[in-house]
């Protein structure tokens, strides 16, 4: 919606969703690679560990219980008003800010250019968004630290788990490559609200058990 409202050909929107996916991949296995650093570190100290894991725990039942929440409150009144787990409108502005970056002005940036700065906001966005996707992806890293299994191929998982978070913003750019108008994604997203949060809640329910379990 935003690329065709600034005039963009469809060769120029899959340049620039192909370097935003590529540019929110690459943020986020940066941030998982940081993370099981820090976890690999805070591994020699046995207490330590085991109290992030209780935490992370604690923490993800909190999630599960919000989540409900916001099923809840949705089903109530049919607004997304009022969400606990949900980006802080202050970095929903930033978020636009960047975007902003973007915006068609006179004459064509050139595709390498385009590309470039389409990958720097996918990079940007990422980092400003994790405040709110961290909270699966840290319990989920700290799982795979945990077990002994995964733990022999954290990388291969990280790289995994990244691939299929992109999945759903690669359907959504072919989808609009396609034709796909952003009137038809808000009123899938909008129907199917619900069920994600009830979805999300029962992720977070099993992530917490597991935690607790292997802790």
């Amino acid at each position: 919606s935003f690329l065709a409202v600034y005039g963009y050909s469809r060769k120029e929107m899959a340049v620039v969703g192909s370097a935003y996916c590529a540019g929110v991949f690459v943020a986020y296995v940066l941030i998982g690679l940081g993370i099981l650093r820090a976890l690999y570190a805070l591994d020699a100290f046995y207490y330590a560990m085991k109290t992030f894991y209780y935490l992370m725990a604690a923490a993800c039942f909190a999630f599960a219980w919000f989540s409900v929440r916001d099923y809840l409150l949705y089903k109530r009144t049919g607004s997304a008003e009022g969400f606990a787990l949900q980006l802080p409108q202050a970095l929903k502005l930033k978020i636009n800010k960047v975007m902003g970056l973007l915006r068609r002005r006179d004459g064509s940036m050139g595709l390498w250019r385009l590309f470039l700065a389409a990958f720097a906001v996918g990079l940007i966005v990422s980092v400003i968004e994790a405040v709110c996707t961290g909270q699966v992806y840290v319990p989920t890293l700290a799982y795979i630290m945990k077990d002994p299994h995964l733990r022999a191929r954290a990388l291969a998982y990280l790289l995994l788990y990244n691939l299929m978070f992109i999945v759903p913003l690669v359907m959504v750019f072919a989808l609009a490559l396609a034709g796909c108008s952003s009137d038809r994604f808000s009123g899938f997203f909008k129907r199917h609200l619900g069920a994600a949060k009830l979805l999300l809640a029962a992720l977070f329910l099993a992530l917490g058990v597991l935690l607790v379990i292997l802790a």
